[in-house]
């Protein structure tokens, strides 16, 4: 071939190639796009390089409202809030800390030192203001005093958590002695540390366990949808795990964001999108906000209905939201509670509840057979027949309970004489659902009608198949289940405390050492006996390696409550997010929450 003929050869089918090579970047899979970019999205978040402060234990105060009283090395007292009282634990971390300077702490103690002690008063049943008590603390977390007078006047102390919700107790002059004591000790230890409080850095986000509040979704964060062109064989329920890091001003750093692999691509898409458009009330460390590094997972459920978006309340800069209902609970959508009805392979699924703004669905759920739910419907409709006659008290809890809908290992609704959520809502037969672990879900009013969606319900399922399918062996998803799979809280170290807490990630010895914590977001199979699988254990791409690899080494050893559906215990998939932490030093084994022994003779100098 002449060399013209090759140039011509060549020109022509350059359209062919820029075609092909069109096709092939607008139709390789997402997979591919996502495989290309895990160079980038592995990058940890916080480096294992980290120089981070350590923590000596001072004293646990209290013992009905007890307090951890901590230095950092980095010249800080922490107070932390535990047992019943306190705010819950996620994972292992505690949402709420009241993190503040040597000379805070001074400024504070002094001044309830020389504040009136308990004295006798005129009796009155008032509670005068007190607006210039001393308050330990800036921002959100706070330690407030109140001087109450009930006939005497006696010191009362509020914990101002995060959530906005103030736990208060009467203190003792003992656990007040003991209080100042801890303080005072803790300032000088924190100062031993650094001579000034280091302030809070910027140059890397902050796990959990480091803040005095954690990051919180804001009420107005769009609700999780499927995309329109996803195809039917996608839209079941998925849980989508992610990893991604709030800025000071409660926006979520696109290029942070990471999932745990396995999401199909066109809902891990989806979900980028998403978070993008997500608001959070930012971190605060030591009075300031930070970043903050948050893992979750984003939940896809078909059966969620379309609710109304609210208008979102966005933080400044330098200063933290105020709290109005919607952002105590921003991750709950708090429209009406009520009964939702499905079929699935033969059953009825009956739910009560509502959905969360992360698109999981918060309330209380089971699956029972048509036969049972026929059952139900003839003698709920006896009852309010029956019932209906008699004369109720309002505002009367004591009623009698409705025949159940019920399955010997699993929730249970029923039917009672009780009002509704509503301000204005009438006495009236309603329904609702014990969950799993104890919480009961109140439903919608129940009337013939309702009745009749249940017998409808109960049709529907038996027309689809004539004997309800069996669960099988293959792993539930959570919202395919009827109680998740859990790690039951564990009693603290200290056994005279009433304090649970979740079971933290097993530190190995390498990173305890040399004082390193992270967190790993996993996902893993929990079979029917609650055992965990190690083999099906899928980590957070840029974790630690450590942390994967010594909770792949004792995943095994942890006991789950085995999940249930249709009152048989299932394999089920979790999603769980471990808090890798090292323990504090101490003096000695009533120093802290994890003092069993000695750790360090470095707190007896």
């Amino acid at each position: 071939m002449s060399l013209h003929a090759a140039r011509r050869a060549a020109t022509s089918a350059r359209p062919f190639l820029l075609v092909l090579l069109a096709l092939l970047a607008t139709t390789s899979l997402d997979a591919q796009r996502v495989a290309r970019r895990t160079g980038v999205e592995s990058i940890p978040p916080v480096s294992p390089r980290t120089k981070w402060p350590s923590t000596r234990a001072v004293a646990i105060v209290g013992r009905g409202a007890p307090i951890v009283v901590e230095a950092t090395s980095d010249g800080w007292v922490v107070l932390t809030p535990v047992g019943p009282w306190a705010e819950s634990y996620d994972s292992g971390v505690s949402k709420t800390r009241l993190q503040v300077t040597p000379s805070e702490v001074r400024k504070w103690t002094n001044a309830i030192r020389t504040a009136p002690s308990d004295a006798p008063a005129a009796a009155t049943n008032a509670m005068p203001e007190q607006p210039n008590q001393p308050r330990l603390g800036r921002g959100l977390v706070q330690l407030v005093t109140v001087i109450q007078t009930f006939g005497r006047q006696r010191r009362y102390f509020t914990f101002q958590r995060c959530d906005g919700v103030g736990a208060g107790w009467v203190v003792s002059p003992e656990d007040l002695s003991d209080l100042l004591k801890a303080l005072d000790r803790a300032a000088v230890v924190a100062e031993q540390g650094s001579p000034r409080a280091i302030p809070p850095t910027l140059s890397r986000p902050y796990y959990a366990s480091e803040v005095s509040c954690s990051a919180a979704p804001m009420g107005g964060n769009a609700p999780a949808k499927f995309p329109s062109d996803a195809p039917a064989a996608l839209r079941r329920y998925t849980d989508v795990g992610v990893r991604f890091v709030v800025d000071t001003s409660g926006y979520v750093e696109a290029r942070s964001i990471t999932m745990l692999p396995g999401a199909p691509p066109l809902l891990a898409r989806a979900t980028r999108e998403l978070l993008v458009r997500w608001r959070y009330r930012p971190a605060v460390r030591g009075g300031a906000p930070v970043r903050q590094v948050v893992s979750t997972a984003v939940t896809f459920d078909p059966a969620r209905p379309d609710l109304p978006e609210r208008s979102p309340r966005l933080p400044t800069r330098y200063q933290a939201p105020g709290f109005g209902v919607n952002d105590t609970f921003g991750d709950v959508d708090l429209a009406e509670q009520r009964a939702y009805l499905a079929t699935d392979d033969g059953w009825v699924q009956v739910r009560v509840g509502t959905w969360n703004r992360t698109g999981a669905f918060s309330g209380a759920q089971e699956w029972f057979s048509p036969d049972s739910v026929d059952a139900w419907a003839a003698r709920a409709r006896a009852y309010m027949t029956t019932d209906s006659a008699r004369v109720r008290r309002p505002k009367s809890y004591a009623a009698e309970r409705a025949a159940e809908l019920k399955h010997p290992m699993g929730n249970t609704f029923e039917v009672r004489y009780m009002t509704g959520l509503a301000a204005d809502s009438q006495w009236a037969p309603r329904g609702e659902m014990r969950g799993c672990s104890g919480p009961v879900y109140r439903g919608d009013r129940i009337d013939s009608a309702s009745i009749e969606r249940f017998v409808a319900a109960a049709r529907a399922a038996r027309a689809e198949r004539a004997t309800p399918r069996e669960p099988t062996d293959s792993a539930y998803a959570r919202g395919d289940v009827a109680c998740a799979a859990v790690l039951p809280d564990a009693h603290a170290l200290q056994a005279e405390l009433n304090v649970w807490r979740s079971p933290r990630g097993p530190i190995p010895a390498s990173m305890e050492s040399r004082n390193v914590r992270t967190e790993v977001l996993t996902s893993f199979v929990v079979d029917a006996n609650g055992i965990p699988k190690p083999s099906t254990l899928v980590a957070m791409p840029g974790s630690d390696r450590r942390a994967v690899a010594a909770l792949r080494a004792s995943l095994e050893r942890y006991r789950f409550q085995p999940a249930t559906r249709s009152g048989v215990r299932v394999n089920a998939f979790v999603i769980r997010n471990w808090s890798f932490e090292p323990r504090p030093r101490c003096r000695d084994s009533y120093d802290g929450l994890e003092c069993p022994r000695v750790y360090s003779d470095a707190a007896r100098r």
